[in-house]
């Protein structure tokens, strides 16, 4: 069996920095705490879809799944 090449779905980095900037990102839940609830809501919903779809569809043959983020630089924590 083999690894699939499917990069595990994030929320925060990607791929709400992209969306709204890599100061922004950290910023956001306190300038507009309403928008960054509805925004983490889409995506989380988006990505739950996405995985059932990919579950069903594949029935036995993922035996496990990553799901995380990145929140770290070269030399320190990014959060």
């Amino acid at each position: 069996m083999t690894a699939p090449s499917f990069a595990s779905p994030g929320i925060l980095q990607d791929p709400i920095q992209p969306l709204v900037g890599d100061e922004q990102i950290f910023m956001l839940p306190y300038l507009s705490r309403p928008f960054f609830d509805e925004l983490v809501r889409r995506i989380v919903d988006f990505n739950s879809a996405l995985i059932e779809k990919m579950l069903s569809e594949s029935g036995d043959q993922i035996m496990f799944m990553r799901i995380g983020d990145d929140f770290g630089t070269q030399n320190n924590l990014l959060m």
